[in-house]
């Protein structure tokens, strides 16, 4: 099984759990997830996609430069929206990426 096709099936059972929550689920922070909330968890997530499917175009992926959304922690159905997007994107050829890191806060390395 390919990659992106796993990714997608963790994507869809992801989606169809989200489904079962409310919203007051879904933002609850709780001590099972170390005081954070699913909204959280998945925005984390959905995050790091992102910043992958922003950097494949370029070849470099900076995950520490990535946008943060807290609507995403909040707002259980645009998460799902997004879950979506990102699932019907995943289809894409392997390519090398570059992955940046920073060691000391004031400089990037690749």
């Amino acid at each position: 099984m390919r990659l992106q096709q796993s990714i997608q099936n963790v994507f869809a059972q992801l989606t169809a759990s989200l489904d079962l929550l409310n919203e007051g689920q879904y933002i609850y922070a709780g001590k099972a997830l170390s005081d954070n909330s699913i909204g959280q968890h998945v925005r984390h997530i959905i995050e790091m996609f992102t910043c992958l499917e922003e950097g494949y175009e370029s070849g470099v992926v900076n995950y520490e430069n990535r946008k943060r959304d807290a609507k995403i922690e909040t707002e259980k159905d645009f998460a799902i929206t997004l879950l979506q997007k990102i699932y019907e994107g995943l289809d894409k050829e392997n390519k090398p990426l570059i992955l940046e890191a920073a060691y000391d806060e004031n400089q990037l390395l690749p």
